[in-house]
């Protein structure tokens, strides 16, 4: 299969079908309406063994681009709430307001041609939003700051003295190394796919190795599959310069899947055995860089 978005690198798996080797949800959703007149309301799926007002671990799960209901978005958040113990508070906010810059069109007939109609049609409609609707002010400062921070400050949450986790798939990914650029709060994250390189540089024209200065030695977990991007595995620069800025081995900051594709956590079909044993080995090593950087400090 073809690349089908600019985040996504050629050969990575397609959107998942949802009710195939999927638990169901455990977790709930809320929506919530911004302190202010300017933003959307936001649904956000909370899950967890704690209230967020008491919770001494807050992780903040930013999704691909076919938005935070497809694929195992909500059972991984369900498994890291459980393997970080009953204090943690899992938060996945839908930063697209209900329209994610890619989703699966549906043909008549049940049928589905996702590579044909996403290239004739969902490609550039994608462009179009990642550039304009979801770029740094719409996400960092508009979704997060203005919306899922407050919601979290309605909830009791002080977010200076608990501090936040977070972790990426694909394009959250970006999500991720941006708020370890731009914001307070954030003690570490963990980028699984990630589109870090892609999303900053292909599409809003950014450096990467300027995001990885900025970051400099906020603890940042790269985990790419093997057809992601050799500038954020061991080797690459990006990867280098983050090992540089924290006096570790580069394969301290990335650890590949070379077996994988892109979207193996986020979208993979649990039924294969490979893909089962490396989905529980990136949640395994994200657990154990939470407990490290965030739980310990």
């Amino acid at each position: 299969m073809t690349a089908f978005s600019p985040c996504c690198p050629e050969g990575s798996l397609p959107p998942a079908n949802d009710n195939v080797h999927m638990k169901a949800p455990e977790g709930t959703i809320v929506t919530t309406t911004p302190p202010n007149d300017q933003e959307k309301p936001m649904d956000i799926y909370v899950t967890g063994g704690a209230d967020l007002a008491n919770a001494s671990c807050i992780v903040l799960i930013f999704s691909d681009v076919f938005g935070y209901t497809s694929g195992r978005h909500r059972q991984f958040a369900d498994s890291l709430a459980v393997a970080l113990g009953p204090g943690t508070a899992v938060v996945l906010p839908d930063l697209f307001r209900g329209n994610p810059p890619m989703r699966p069109v549906e043909l008549p007939f049940g049928l589905l041609n996702f590579t044909r109609i996403g290239d004739l049609l969902g490609v550039p409609g994608m462009i179009y939003k990642l550039k304009y609707k979801c770029g740094r002010d719409a996400i960092i400062d508009k979704a997060i700051k203005r919306s899922v921070f407050p919601f979290l400050e309605s909830r009791g949450v002080n977010l200076a003295h608990v501090g936040l986790s977070c972790v990426g798939f694909c394009y959250g990914g970006w999500v991720v190394t941006r708020c370890l650029a731009d914001l307070e709060n954030f003690r570490c994250g963990v980028g699984i796919h990630p589109s870090a390189f892609e999303v900053e540089t292909n599409v809003h024209g950014g450096s990467m190795m300027d995001l990885a200065k900025h970051i400099g030695a906020t603890p940042l977990l790269f985990l790419p599959a093997g057809n992601d991007s050799g500038h954020i595995k061991p080797g690459g620069d990006v990867t280098a310069t983050l090992a540089a800025s924290r006096g570790l081995a580069e394969t301290e900051i990335s650890v590949p899947f070379p077996q994988m594709r892109h979207g193996w956590v986020s979208r993979g079909d649990r039924s294969l055995e490979t893909v089962q044993r490396d989905q529980d080995l990136a949640l395994d090593l994200t657990v154990q860089f939470i407990k490290e950087h965030h739980l310990q400090s």
